[in-house]
């Protein structure tokens, strides 16, 4: 997902969700100027969700470059969530 250590969108965008879904529940989520760009279904709302069928849901977040554009990078957040 990143070129030169900055998010592209394009490239998450790029990512096979069903692949995602084979290994185990999972969503990523780049956030950036206002835009979104998610790949996987919807994640829990949060660790330790009342949501019976999951046995444990871990999350990180932490802050990226993302690229807007062509010499356009913004500051931006990765979210990388993870359930069973």
């Amino acid at each position: 997902m990143t070129v030169a250590g900055v998010v592209s969108p394009d490239r998450l965008l790029a990512l096979d969700a069903a692949a995602l879904r084979d290994a185990a529940r999972a969503n990523v989520t780049v956030s950036a100027g206002g835009d979104r760009w998610t790949v996987g279904p919807p994640r829990p709302s949060a660790p330790g969700t009342s949501d019976r069928s999951l046995s444990g849901v871990a999350r990180s977040e932490r802050r990226v470059g993302v690229a807007l554009g062509p010499g356009r990078v913004r500051p931006g957040r990765l979210a990388v969530t993870v359930w069973g």
